[in-house]
């Protein structure tokens, strides 16, 4: 086949598929069709694009080969095992169900079409947030954090800044790299995922890269290119030593390179460095001749990768008074009346926890619920 390339029916467990999915029902057609849907190949991709046209020879190639398909399915003898399966944990959603009424291989085709047009192909179509791996692959994050700015509190200027601007590059208009700075717990890392579960149905996906990963940036940026997605390359908590160069992966894809940066990847940062890169006081002097010669051209190398980042926004460690907030803000959400004895509590605890933060507040209120030492 030109386009599809599924395996033999009679090279499947179709048990192990069924069982992995929780898919149930007729488990062999399913398996056909869940190929189909999360298969990258130039159909797929090309619809994924918005390029596809119905006159076209690619996609009358497509109805043709799922046609084959379909006719392989009807000519499967083992078929009759899995005609009427019950897995042992039922999925909650089953993503094959909404094709199963399709008439012929045309109409099949034609909710293939419309499918990867909307929520596109691969595993880009069932999941939102990404990572890379070891060898530099995109991989699922199959449990990804749940949390939207409902469940943040204090920081509305900077969720607001950040919506606005993500609003703008969703929309193909002048978008800014963002760098979120601060204290920790103050809710940067989080942030950035509430915007993936707020704009997901909109094409938006997240591929977090960790500092050892950076070196794959330059080869992972022109296959972003050709998705039909949006990306936010994310990088969480970075911070470079001053005798660390690798910093310079990041600097050269964000502006520098040769080659551009996709119009649908933008890099939101966090980090508890407002500069990034770690500076010494020698940096700024000529130390007795050790060193570089021109300190300013140094510094000057260090500061250029924070200048890199239109949009900067910083996250202080909240009041005292907004602390109480976010303790309230946690209690509602939970259905607890933020008493008296519950704020006292609140306060104690933030002064053996190291400080006032929403990660403070939250990891208090886990301590309430289960009854722990607030300690």
């Amino acid at each position: 086949m030109y386009i599809y390339n599924l395996k033999e029916l009679e090279m499947v467990n179709f048990a192990e598929f069924a069982e992995k999915f929780g898919f149930s029902g007729d488990i062999v057609l399913k398996y056909v069709i869940y190929e189909l849907i999360t298969s990258e190949n130039i159909f797929s991709l090309s619809c994924e694009r918005g390029l596809m046209k119905e006159d076209s020879g690619l996609y009358r190639l497509a109805c043709h080969e799922t046609a084959e398909l379909l006719e392989e399915y009807r000519e499967y003898e083992g078929k009759e095992f899995f005609k009427d399966y019950t897995p042992l944990i039922p999925c909650k959603e089953d993503i094959t169900e909404e094709f199963l009424g399709f008439k012929s291989p045309e109409d099949l085709t034609c909710r293939l079409a419309e499918f990867y047009s909307k929520r596109g192909c691969g595993e880009l179509s069932l999941y939102r947030g990404f990572r890379l791996n070891r060898e530099g692959k995109v991989v699922p994050v199959k449990g990804f954090d749940p949390i939207t700015f409902e469940s943040l509190f204090c920081y509305k200027y900077q969720f607001e800044e950040l919506k606005a601007n993500t609003l703008a590059f969703l929309s193909g208009k002048p978008a800014r790299n963002a760098l979120l700075t601060g204290a920790r717990g103050t809710g940067k890392s989080s942030s950035v995922k509430a915007l993936i579960n707020m704009y997901k149905d909109r094409g938006l996906r997240l591929i977090e890269v960790s500092k050892d990963k950076l070196h794959f940036l330059p080869e992972l940026m022109p296959k972003l290119s050709e998705r039909g997605f949006k990306f936010i390359i994310f990088i969480d908590d970075l911070s470079f030593e001053a005798d660390d160069s690798s910093y310079k992966y990041l600097k050269s894809v964000l502006e520098g390179s040769a080659e551009a940066k996709p119009s649908n990847v933008i890099f939101y940062v966090t980090s508890n460095r407002r500069h990034i890169i770690a500076e010494k006081w020698e940096d700024r002097g000529d130390m007795s001749q050790r060193g570089e010669i021109h300190t300013m051209d140094q510094l000057n190398e260090k500061v250029s990768l924070s200048d890199r980042f239109g949009l900067k926004l910083t996250f202080l460690l909240p009041s005292p008074k907004e602390y109480i907030e976010i303790v309230r803000g946690i209690a509602a959400e939970k259905g607890i009346e933020a008493d008296e004895n519950l704020i006292k509590a609140a306060n104690a605890y933030e002064l053996s926890a190291g400080g006032r933060s929403g990660r403070t507040a939250k990891h208090f209120m886990d301590a309430w619920l289960c009854g722990g030492e607030l300690n």
